[in-house]
């Protein structure tokens, strides 16, 4: 049963809220995709979140990439391993998901545990693609290292 906007929007922006949806790609083809909201402001505009795959062979040859590693099983909606890629933020106005939701074309599936938001805060931030202001809006109480000169 789809609840009430208004009741689900508060799931639907939750740090650790695991969406799905379809994606539409440049080469025409539509892929469903599961996505993890990691914005740490509920209010934040747009709201900030990183793709999953079960493509691990880039990964596999990249072990230092700053990913999430979930095994089968880990996380029920996922039936192969699958990664959380943490190299690159989306970000989605919250009208848009919001209108994506009423539509039928996003649904909240789970929200992820504590013991995997902290791996996520560490692959967040271990991630050299991510700017020091973007780790500071996707990572609770992230402080950068200053280094000596």
């Amino acid at each position: 049963m789809k609840l009430p906007l208004d009741i689900a929007e508060s799931r639907l922006v939750t740090r650790g809220a695991l969406l799905k949806t379809e994606v539409s790609f440049n080469t025409g083809e539509t892929k469903e995709k599961y996505l993890v909201v990691v914005s740490i402001d509920k209010n934040a505009d747009p709201l900030l979140l990183v793709l999953t795959t079960s493509k691990l062979r880039w990964y596999d040859e990249n072990p230092d990439a700053p990913v999430v590693r979930l095994d089968v099983g880990e996380i029920p909606a996922f039936t192969k391993e699958t990664i959380i890629n943490c190299r690159e933020l989306l970000r989605i106005p919250r009208n848009d998901l919001k209108r994506l939701y009423e539509a039928e074309t996003l649904f909240y599936i789970d929200q992820l545990g504590d013991d995997i938001l902290a791996h996520l805060d560490k692959a967040l931030i271990s991630a050299r693609t991510l700017t020091v202001t973007e780790k500071q809006a996707v990572v609770p109480g992230y402080i950068p290292k200053v280094r000596p000169r």
